[in-house]
């Protein structure tokens, strides 16, 4: 059971905290319930799709593009072409194939596609939820990032980073400790 208006509720205190510059996307995965997205949506709040049934989900709900990112480590050629497709604001390249994959597309349709980068920080803590401490396909290292020439992919805007910190972390100076790279 869900209480919705309790939901909507605490959506609305969080947006009233919240920095103007800061946007929050819920991950579909988590319940892709229609009205839940609904609300999300009607709340200002974004929506983060990982595969084509949410992607579908969140379209039947009426989020908007602007209001959609995409995410995932199994995007193939065809799921980008569907998120141009579908106007994605923006798409999360996790590796050296969709970058090069999106680049190709976007220049044979002629347009520019914003896209942030996965990041995945070395972290030396204990084991983390999905039950390791080393890189997985959920975006790449810092020095692989590093060695890509970004000036080749004329065809996307690269807005920033999007770190994938897949430990449980609670402790800020711990998080801080991790997320303070050059």
């Amino acid at each position: 059971f869900y209480d919705l208006d309790q939901f909507e509720a605490h959506l609305k205190s969080i947006k009233e905290t919240l920095h103007p510059d800061i946007k929050i996307f819920y991950a579909t995965k988590a319940n892709p319930m229609t009205e839940i997205l609904r609300i999300l949506g009607k709340n200002g709040f974004g929506v983060d799709v990982a595969s084509m049934g949410e992607l579908q989900q969140a379209k039947l709900t009426g989020t908007k593009a602007q209001n959609l990112i995409a995410t995932g480590p199994a995007k193939s050629r065809n799921y980008l072409a569907t998120l141009l497709e579908a106007k994605v604001q923006t798409i999360v390249i996790e590796s050296l194939n969709q970058l090069k994959d999106l680049n190709d597309l976007c220049g044979k349709l002629g347009k520019k596609q914003d896209v942030l980068l996965r990041v995945q920080l070395e972290w030396n803590g204990d084991k983390s939820v999905l039950g390791g401490s080393s890189i997985t396909p959920f975006g790449l290292g810092v020095d692989d990032w590093k060695g890509v020439d970004l000036s080749q992919y004329k065809n996307l805007s690269i807005q920033g980073l999007h770190c994938f910190q897949w430990g449980n972390i609670l402790d800020l100076s711990l998080l801080e400790k991790i997320w303070s790279f050059t």
